[in-house]
């Protein structure tokens, strides 16, 4: 008579592979439904934080399981693989979003002006309730962004501000931005231009304002960006200001005739 052993299966490796799977599903359907505008980012940030701690568990699952795989010969050797890499799809790009936070300046509102800052207008109005408030930002606040972005600065070009209006409105238009504006503010002389800027993969907003004020035969133009949600930026609102400003440097440059040879 043949004696057929079954091998026992370790509990925890099966359970460990389904939160996984589950953990996954809930970022790729946040990360979708917030690019969709159809789940708030306060929602997405709680449905990143559900999933990230349903990785952990499903981690820590398949490290309770393995132990008796390796040495007992127990069944469950594909579900703890699966926990695992599924597990660390989730818990590295949070990873790298905890070093962001912990290696990037606690600001959340980048401006070139620190003393005057352009005032938002429409943002105002279209920001929801339990959003950023859009204040000028405090002493501590202008002397980290002094220190950690010293080249955060404005714009000063020899060309009148229709010139400058738009060349702001081309620029924006090539990044894909929805412009806002312009206001007048009090004469024709100041200009805002607000548009709405979303950061790539995630969705984050920001509110951008960039103001342009004619002085004589030159315009000067600061530039903000707000974080719509949280305390820190990780980084992006300054980037995004100086990759902006370089970007209206070349088309102003290529809207301003050149000066004649001798």
């Amino acid at each position: 008579m043949r004696i057929i052993e079954e091998t026992r299966a370790a509990w925890s490796a099966p359970w460990g592979r389904r939160l996984a799977v589950l953990a996954l599903a809930v970022v790729l359907v946040a990360v979708a439904a917030h690019w969709l505008a159809l789940l708030e980012t306060p929602a997405f940030f709680w449905s990143v934080v559900t999933a990230v701690g349903m990785s952990v568990a499903a981690i820590l699952l398949g490290a309770v399981a393995l132990p008796r795989v390796w040495y007992y010969g127990y069944r469950g050797g594909p579900d703890i693989v699966k926990a695992f890499v599924l597990g660390t799809l989730v818990l590295a790009p949070a990873g790298f979003a905890v070093f962001l936070a912990l290696t990037t300046p606690k600001l959340s509102d980048v401006s070139t002006d620190l003393e005057e800052p352009p005032l938002f207008v429409e943002a105002g109005q279209i920001r929801e309730p339990g959003a950023n408030a859009l204040t000028a930002p405090d002493e501590a606040a202008r002397a980290l962004q002094a220190a950690e972005y010293p080249e955060v600065t404005g714009r000063r070009y020899d060309v009148p501000i229709e010139t400058v209006r738009s060349a702001v409105e081309t620029t924006m238009k090539e990044r894909g931005w929805h412009i806002l504006g312009p206001n007048i503010i009090g004469t024709g002389s100041r200009f805002n231009i607000e548009t709405q800027v979303y950061s790539p993969v995630l969705a984050l907003p920001s509110d951008v304002v960039v103001r342009m004020v004619e002085e004589g035969d030159s315009t000067f133009v600061d530039m903000r960006a707000a974080f719509r949600y949280g305390d820190r930026d990780f980084g992006i609102n300054a980037e995004l200001v100086s990759s902006f400003l370089k970007d209206l440097d070349a088309q102003v440059a290529t809207l301003t005739p050149a000066a004649p040879q001798e």
